[in-house]
């Protein structure tokens, strides 16, 4: 199965990853999603699984593998949705 994208994770998105799986405190989607990235990263670090056996390994599908990984975006370990900030307070009820 080809590669569908490649990921190359600095030093700090790998801790920042890896410190969500330690914590635990994050939707199954987020979690599985850090797995994915971990498996796939290319970086120095990384250990550069293929697609097929970061699906095999997770049990998940090879399309979900495919997906994560050609929409990540090193922008998203800021963003809220993904939950790496896990030290900032949530935003007030606004209703």
């Amino acid at each position: 199965m080809k590669k569908t994208a490649l990921v190359r994770l600095t030093t700090d998105e790998r801790a920042q990853l890896q410190h969500l799986l330690k914590v635990g405190q994050a939707a199954t989607r987020q979690l599985t999603h850090a797995r994915v990235l971990l498996k796939a990263d290319e970086g120095a670090d990384g250990p550069a699984w293929p697609d097929k056996r970061i699906a095999e390994a997770r049990d998940v599908a090879p399309i979900t593998v495919g997906r994560v990984l050609s929409t990540w975006d090193h922008a998203l370990l800021t963003c809220n949705t993904c939950s790496m900030n896990s030290d900032a307070a949530p935003a007030p009820y606004a209703g």
